[in-house]
């Protein structure tokens, strides 16, 4: 089971690597929002929360049998990069790791985008919760997934201040009527 976890973290990183240097804002054409600290933020509070899960299995403080919580762990972080990529490819080129609006830039509100606001960012914190439910460990999978939860939202906040300074009073009523993170919940 250990070489299915760390082969799926392996094609996360180079995904999100991937998506790092392809889906950079060139500054021609964009208003940016000149935030760097949440794109900081999730590259710091992810990556160490995944990598001190993965030091406490390597020393057997936490063992990943071979279980239906471990599929379940996996499962639900191949959901989240299954709407992750969902979500960037319906964007297209409107999508950028560093927040940025294009002067072509219309607002999204049909795919995934009718059922919530950042889908993107609901499948990146799936991807991660999923990797933590598998080790077994709540202690883990609570805080960590609260620390990630907490850097996904303060992006969000920084996001939404620059979609509403675009788009006004269509994005207040595209958010009155749409969840942010997942339908129904949040």
């Amino acid at each position: 089971m250990l070489i299915i976890i760390y082969s799926w973290l392996g094609v996360l990183g180079i995904s999100e690597g991937i998506i790092s240097i392809l889906k950079r804002s060139n500054s021609e054409n964009r208003k940016t929002s000149g935030d760097q600290i949440s794109l900081y933020a999730l590259w710091l509070v992810i990556p160490s929360c995944i990598a001190f899960t993965i030091h406490l299995i390597n020393i057997n403080v936490i063992t990943v049998p071979f279980n239906a919580i471990a599929v379940i762990g996996l499962s639900i972080s191949v959901m989240g990069s299954l709407i992750r990529w969902s979500a960037i490819y319906q964007l297209k080129n409107v999508f950028t790791i560093d927040l940025s609006i294009s002067t072509n830039h219309q607002l999204k509100t049909n795919g995934l985008y009718n059922y919530m606001r950042h889908p993107s960012y609901s499948g990146l914190f799936l991807n991660y919760f999923g990797i933590l439910v598998i080790s077994h460990n709540m202690y883990l999978i609570v805080g960590f997934s609260f620390l990630i939860f907490i850097a996904i939202n303060y992006r969000i906040f920084i996001e939404e201040k620059m979609l509403i300074t675009e788009f006004g009073d269509t994005y207040l009523a595209y958010k009155k009527v749409t969840k942010a993170l997942f339908p129904y919940l949040f």
